[in-house]
């Protein structure tokens, strides 16, 4: 009897071993299975994101063709506005897409990753016509653009085009700065304007005086002090490191200017209008957020960190790193070499701080490039030294007249969000913006480019944009 009652003991931890191990086995297979299930959608979801991506691919397509229609070979027209009433709308309010028009299948992107592995295609795209009474938005266009992945169902978007606002780069000075501008070098200021919201710290008298006489176009419009280093009373006596011109100078400072007729074109802060009169400091407003929006989908973008390195993408890793400033920015043609707009970033991708803190140094000295365009840092800068950048031998002073200018560093709009610090040898083609103050030293030039000033020189943004989208 005891033997039958261990081995019933036996019998029944062996049942609930059994027990055991078989939940412990379903539960093992539920979970593979679920995990499983989890991978499949997974993949799913993936093909089905890149899918879409693919057929977004077909859109911005579309968008780029509206605003380089003659690139769209099978219809060069296509894509332009009517002349009579420099709209995309006719004066019946009609658009070119009066039919459906599918694209060519020859004009259809394959899409591969960066090892040369397919990554999906563009099936089908068509430009379907505006119908005023079903659509439920107003546009130029719809565009349907079906994607398709590696694996996976198609993916079909459709998104309504109208028209959008371009933006015109705008810069009415040669230098611009919300702080201090101060030269401690020569005073190579050409074609335009000095702007210093604070003081603006010239160098010598007989380099000023020079400067100001040789240029009927170089004014300034100074807010608080202007300073001329090293300047002398009508008796002969020095007044130290600086002396403040007339607007806030004591009286017996007036006598000494009334001595040199030249210097005339100095003390005045020049107005063109009655509205500059009453307000002489338009400043122009380059926002970060517009302009950096603007490089990550149109431009180019980048982002930055402390030590001032520069990487592509915005990505902060070795494989994105800027190793070669000349190999990545230099545009060898300066006459007939394209405008660009690059954005540097902060270092921590946020709008330049009051206090300086998430913002670098970025260097650019010796064999840098030559760049053209905007080239927009949120960051500090130090541009030194001379290199052996190309010359411009189209550039365009106010009088419309040609001019060849040696060594061109940069030609279009620098602007800075922090300190502006242009050393050495280099010439620049534009203007210089600069929103914590603007410093030079040797015998670097700026010749501003009267372009600016209404914003004839270049323009940004899109002719067309998204209104509306939907996907299927």
């Amino acid at each position: 009897m005891f033997g039958s009652r261990k081995n019933r003991e036996k019998g029944s931890i062996l049942l609930i071993a059994i027990v055991v191990v078989s939940v412990i086995s379903v539960g093992l297979v539920c979970s593979l299975a679920y995990q499983k299930d989890l991978g499949k959608m997974g993949n799913r979801r993936r093909e089905q994101m890149r899918a879409f991506y693919v057929a977004d691919i077909g859109v911005q397509r579309v968008i780029h063709w509206f605003n380089h229609p003659d690139e769209y070979t099978p219809d060069t027209v296509l894509f332009t506005k009517f002349s009579d009433t420099e709209s995309y709308f006719d004066s019946s309010d009609q658009t070119r897409f009066i039919s459906t028009v599918s694209v060519p299948s020859g004009l259809l992107p394959v899409v591969y990753d960066a090892n040369n592995s397919y990554l999906g295609e563009l099936v089908n795209l068509q430009l379907l016509p505006p119908d005023p009474t079903h659509d439920p938005i107003s546009c130029i266009v719809k565009v349907q653009s079906v994607g398709k992945s590696f694996s996976g169902p198609p993916k079909t978007i459709m998104v309504y085009l109208n028209t959008s606002h371009t933006f015109n780069i705008e810069c009415p000075a040669a230098i611009i700065t919300d702080q201090t501008a101060t030269w401690g070098g020569q005073f190579n200021i050409r074609w335009g304007q000095v702007w210093a919201k604070h003081n603006a710290i010239l160098p010598n008298l007989a380099q000023t005086k020079k400067a100001f006489k040789d240029d009927p176009w170089l004014k300034l419009k100074v807010k608080e002090t202007v300073y001329l280093n090293n300047a002398n009373y009508a008796d002969g006596t020095n007044t130290g490191s600086t002396t403040p011109l007339p607007e806030t100078a004591p009286n017996y400072f007036q006598p000494w200017l009334l001595t040199d007729a030249d210097l005339d074109e100095i003390y005045q802060h020049q107005t063109e209008t009655a509205a500059d009169a009453a307000d002489p400091f338009f400043f122009p407003i380059f926002d970060y957020q517009l302009n950096k929006e603007y490089a990550i989908t149109k431009g180019r973008y980048y982002g930055s960190d402390a030590a001032g390195d520069i990487y592509r993408d915005g990505i902060i890793d070795e494989a994105h790193k800027v190793t070669d400033l000349y190999a990545e920015f230099h545009i060898a043609d300066a006459d007939n070499g394209p405008y660009e707009f690059i954005f540097i970033d902060t270092i921590d991708k946020q709008p330049p701080a009051l206090d300086g803190s998430n913002m670098c140094t970025l260097h650019f000295s010796g064999n840098t490039p030559h760049t053209k365009g905007v080239f927009y840092c949120a960051n500090n800068v130090y541009l030194g030294g001379s290199g052996d950048p190309p010359d411009v031998t189209n550039a365009v002073d106010p009088n419309n007249s040609i001019n060849s200018l040696n060594k061109v560093r940069h030609q279009g709009l620098f602007y800075v969000s922090g300190q502006f610090d242009q050393q050495g040898e280099n010439t620049i083609y534009g203007s210089c913006v600069a929103g914590g103050g603007f410093g030079s030293g040797g015998c670097p030039e700026v010749y501003y480019d009267y372009r600016l000033k209404t914003g004839a020189l270049m323009t940004a943004g899109s002719n067309v944009r998204r209104v509306l989208w939907r996907t299927y």
